[in-house]
């Protein structure tokens, strides 16, 4: 399974992400959460080659909605539940969500969870509350660059125990050379290759069988 994340500038423009993304072949290619510049799904629908999924979310800025997107089909998915530290209510929801979430890519069990909601684990990588957790991927797309990276990264890093977790967030701030716009971990250790352009920059994993 083949993973791309793109983090776009705040000076990419949609067109120039669809153009990224059409020259991709991976299975699975992520967004950060809603931008002005995040593309439409119908755009990319257009540019997918076979076999690759997109991550994106769309719609007005106080009511997104994330979508998967793959040539044949546009499916989306419940909302983000929380932002901050959430309460025992937003973690049941949390885990009702992974059903709405969760897509089988490449033989993978693929979850997404949005944002904020990464506070529902510790720096350890256990959840704050009993929940399930069905993934063999986990996705965390931003909406901007985090910061505290040191317990956000080593959330990230001890969540992928076992696993591959995708982080990766705008670049609103316009920086050129961020370490924290789009990570990739792998059974414990960032992985991946970066690459940039004038206006994105983007990593890319390849999962083995």
């Amino acid at each position: 399974m083949k993973i791309t994340a793109i983090s776009p500038l705040n000076s990419a423009t949609p067109q120039s992400i669809v153009d990224l993304i059409s020259t991709l072949r991976s299975d699975l290619v992520v967004l950060p959460g809603f931008a002005e510049n995040i593309p439409a799904a119908a755009a990319i629908q257009k540019v997918l080659h076979p076999g690759t999924k997109v991550f994106l979310e769309s719609g007005k800025k106080q009511s997104v909605t994330p979508w998967l997107v793959s040539p044949t089909e546009i499916i989306g998915m419940p909302k983000q539940i929380f932002a901050q530290a959430p309460n025992a209510e937003n973690l049941r929801q949390l885990e009702s969500s992974f059903q709405g979430r969760t897509f089988k890519i490449r033989h993978r069990e693929v979850s997404f969870i949005l944002c904020g909601e990464i506070n529902a684990f510790n720096t350890d990588g256990l959840a704050k509350a009993e929940i399930q957790l069905p993934f063999d991927v986990l996705v965390n797309p931003a909406h901007s660059l985090m910061g505290r990276w040191h317990i956000l990264g080593a959330k990230l890093r001890a969540l992928s125990v076992g696993r591959t977790v995708v982080h990766v967030a705008n670049n609103a701030k316009g920086s050129r050379s961020p370490t924290t716009d789009v990570r990739i971990y792998h059974d414990g250790a960032p992985v991946g290759v970066k690459e940039r352009n004038d206006s994105t920059a983007w990593c890319t994993f390849q999962l083995s069988a």
